[in-house]
């Protein structure tokens, strides 16, 4: 999904993908760190993280950015993350 959320903001002509990979970087290294493989959010098993609360991570940290972009990001994946637990407005 990293990938994915990367091409949407490259498509959007955004300058926020170098500061967008330090976060992933950072999320992904304290989910390696982890020696159970269980989401480190919401304890889902079989996952480090599962979509639902990267995608909270994520359209929350771009909701900091800019609201709209994080209501857009909400909007374009909520398939991916749809869940009652994540609200980024």
């Amino acid at each position: 999904m990293t990938d994915r959320v990367e091409d949407w903001l490259a498509m959007k002509k955004l300058n926020v993908i170098r500061e967008f990979r330090q976060q992933i970087r950072a999320l992904l290294d304290s989910v390696i760190s982890r020696e159970k493989m269980n989401c480190f959010s919401c304890r889902s098993e079989a996952t480090a993280i599962c979509s639902y609360c990267f995608g909270s991570r994520v359209g929350g940290w771009l909701n900091k950015q800019d609201k709209n972009l994080g209501l857009e990001f909400a909007c374009y994946f909520r398939e991916e993350i749809a869940s009652p637990k994540i609200a980024f407005a």
